[in-house]
């Protein structure tokens, strides 16, 4: 027995010693199938993600693709499904860049998260089809462009925007910082589109260093929206909100030592149980570009909603011009100690102190960049041989950086040169070019001029001018090969592709867009219809006479003021008795003459209205007696000599406002000595004298409308509120 249980005990055990053998060989063979099954799906994966990366799309259907490598998405081609791209993205042109035809658009419809930088190759496009999630530490290493609608930039972590770097946004686009911080580099900028809204929601803003003219968050026209949903805009300098509507939903805090700058013409909005709350040692500026004193309309373009509104002075200053500020219906809170100053204006006393550049012969066209660091300048003959020429400016000194000849043939000159409003392209145009492409676009990094590309007009270029929003390009001249003196371009970033045109009749020595982009007045000589002024809707296709003025001879020069409402014309006239410089107003369908003035020799060779809308320079041809440079003061229906100077017996024929207002640069023929051809003026101003009246004052309610239009005012325990100027209490209760 115990032999035979000895036996069967040894028995049991080799079994179980198969039965695990047996199991094992059978795991092993589990294992190496697995194995080689997860060896197989990796290397499909492997070669469909090569493929995938190769082609450009990435198409996360059957499962999450994750990329490693940074990913080229090439034009028309898409992230779509469950994608994770760990290492950013670049959107490039169809032929890597090399000399592209039009920007690439890609297509963002994912649902995981992007870390790594992203390159948009400064022109090209993502649109998002998804709400796209960007991780910490993701970086725009170089501008370009975001559209979409109704769909949003979801932050894991904080992003930036680089030193000088241009996000533009087109539809409707959220940008949800979870908290975290939108950080924009030196002169980085968000640029909003016309007809396009930007959110903003839950984020810290914080801006490096940015100017009037290239402020942290540009709108394009007045058909621009930026909507603050609890966001902190935490400043390290001035934020101008120069032109569109703002929407204040919720908490909206400005924190720093600087200015908000409302200069904008357009109504925005604190909108119900929403509160806009200005931090210890900030400002709210409220100085709208509003044409004329006094501008009852002006003062109303900020608007509480209704009772719950609210505006909240925490140890602050809040400072208006003589156009004055009304509130209504919210509620106004000061807390600690507020500074209120109604009459926070300057009147212009005289054109000052003046830097000269020596040109050679003669400047005709000058135009400060949009951040106004740099001034560009042509004409013809220049000592140099560059009819193009591009300064730097520090206040008080120019440095040429950058310059280029625009025709080798004695007789090329540059008759205009326009910046882009993003400061990126300039726009040229003239006469006997050396390709014999009249219009020229060049793109500027701030030390060197690009060629981008060129358009045949037929002889002479006499004015180009980019549409708010830099999508369009207006041209007039004579003699086109057309036939048509007036022609409007698409620009996409890197070409420009002809949109329409009109005949005007033989020669357009100027065009200008309206602030809105929605009108384009055009002057010029010898007209078919009679009419040298000429003002045409624009619908992004075609141009359509809306309105025109009989000026009597030849128009040279257009410019709308910032508002838009107004249209200051100047020329020369063959009679002596008719005023040559002229401002009209326009409603949308006709013009209206409210102002002129007679400069004693008919020839008015440009004008051009200060950014705050309240002067107009005028340049002209005189006499050694007469001044050359002539600006006026403009008061609703009148205009008042403000400054002037004798610059050159051969007349001044240019002029360009910085954004700022505080210099002016000037392109003449023949200075007399001490001068040069071109001239950058420090204007000096001084108390204003204007007398403001209690109604344009900062004014409390409006009682004419009802207890409804009353203001709530809270004076918070231990404030203390300081008053320079007027203050007008017009509540009902």
């Amino acid at each position: 027995m115990k032999c035979f249980a000895g036996q069967k005990n040894t028995e049991s055990e080799l079994e179980k010693s198969n039965l695990k053998n047996l199991k094992e060989s059978i795991s092993k063979k589990e294992r190496r199938s697995k194995m080689y099954k997860i060896i197989f799906i990796t290397c499909l994966s492997i070669i469909n993600i090569f493929s995938f990366i190769q082609c450009g799309s990435l198409l996360g259907r059957a499962g999450i693709m994750y990329t490693t490598t940074h990913n080229n998405f090439r034009d028309q081609q898409r992230a779509t499904g469950l994608v994770r791209m760990t290492n950013g993205f670049s959107v490039v042109t169809p032929d890597s860049g090399v000399g592209s035809t039009h920007g690439s658009c890609a297509f963002m419809d994912t649902c995981i998260s992007v870390s790594g930088a992203i390159d948009l190759r400064e022109t090209n496009t993502i649109f998002l089809q998804a709400d796209l999630i960007l991780d910490h530490g993701v970086t725009f290493s170089s501008g370009g462009n975001i559209y979409g609608y109704d769909r949003a930039l979801i932050l894991n972590g904080d992003l930036t925007v680089p030193d000088g770097k241009i996000i533009h946004t087109g539809g409707r686009i959220v940008i949800d910082g979870n908290g975290h911080k939108l950080i924009l580099g030196n002169s980085a900028q968000l640029f909003v589109d016309t007809d396009a809204t930007l959110t903003l929601r839950n984020l810290v803003l914080q801006n490096t260093r940015n100017q009037p003219g290239h402020p942290a968050v540009q709108c394009a026209s007045s058909a621009s929206k930026l909507c603050l949903d609890d966001v902190e805009l935490a400043l390290a300098d001035d934020f101008y909100f120069n032109r569109g509507q703002m929407f204040v939903q919720n908490d909206v805090a400005v924190t720093g030592t600087s200015a908000f700058v409302y200069r904008s013409c357009q109504p925005s909005n604190i909108l119900a149980d929403s509160t806009f709350y200005f931090d210890l040692e900030t400002t709210l500026d409220f100085r709208p570009s509003t044409t004329g004193i006094p501008n009852l309309r002006a003062k109303d373009l900020l608007i509480l909603q209704d009772a719950t509104s609210q505006l909240y002075m925490n140890g602050c200053s809040l400072k208006t011009t003589m156009t004055g500020m009304r509130l209504m219906k919210g509620q106004l809170i000061f807390d600690n100690k507020v500074t209120i100053t109604s009459a926070a204006q300057l009147q212009l006393k005289s054109m000052g102190t003046w830097i000269t550049q020596d040109y050679g012969y003669m400047v005709r066209a000058t135009n400060w960049s949009p951040d106004g660091r740099y001034l560009a300048i042509g004409g013809n003959t220049p000592t140099s041989g560059k009819e193009l020429q591009i300064y730097s400016f520090s206040g008080t000194s120019l440095t040429l950086v950058a310059s280029l000849d625009y025709g080798t043939d004695p007789n090329s000159e540059v008759r205009s040169v326009n910046w882009s409003p993003d400061g990126r392209y300039l726009a040229i145009g003239g006469a006997y070019p050396t390709s014999g492409n009249e219009i020229q676009i060049y793109k500027f990094d701030g030390s060197s001029l690009t060629f981008l590309t060129s358009q045949e007009y037929g002889t002479f270029v006499y004015s180009v001018n980019w549409s708010p929003d830099g999508r369009y390009l207006a041209v007039g001249g004579a003699y086109p090969t057309s036939g048509n003196e007036i022609q409007i371009y698409k620009f996409d970033g890197s070409s420009l592709t002809f949109l329409t045109s009109q005949e005007y009749g033989t020669f357009v020595y100027s065009v200008n867009w309206s602030p809105d982009g929605r009108y384009l007045a055009v002057g010029g000589h010898l007209p078919t219809s009679g009419n040298e002024l000429q003002v045409y809707s624009f619908n992004g296709y075609v141009l359509t006479l809306v309105a025109s003025k009989i000026y009597g001879n030849q128009l040279r020069s257009v410019n709308w003021s910032p508002d838009g409402r107004y249209l200051a014309i100047g020329g020369d006239h063959a009679s002596a008795i008719i005023d040559d410089l002229q401002i009209y107003n326009f409603n949308g369908s006709s013009l209206v003459l409210i102002a002129s003035k007679h400069l004693t020799t008919n020839i008015v060779t440009f004008v051009r209205w200060s950014p705050d809308g309240y002067y107009l320079v005028a340049t002209c041809v005189n006499g050694v007696s007469d001044k050359t440079i002539q600006i006026y003061k403009f008061e609703s229906s009148s205009l008042t000599l403000a400054a002037s100077q004798y610059l050159s017996a051969s007349g001044a024929w240019s002029a360009d406002w910085r954004a700022d207002g505080k210099y002016l640069a000037i392109g003449c023929l023949d200075p007399y000595p001490g001068h040069d051809e071109l001239e950058v003026y420090t204007l000096q101003y001084g108390p204003e004298i204007y007398t403001q009246a209690p109604s344009n004052s900062i004014v409390f309610g409006n009682s004419a409308l009802g207890s409804d239009y009353d203001l709530n005012v809270r004076v918070l325990a231990g404030a203390q509120v300081t008053v320079d100027g007027l203050l007008n209490n017009d509540n009902v209760n």
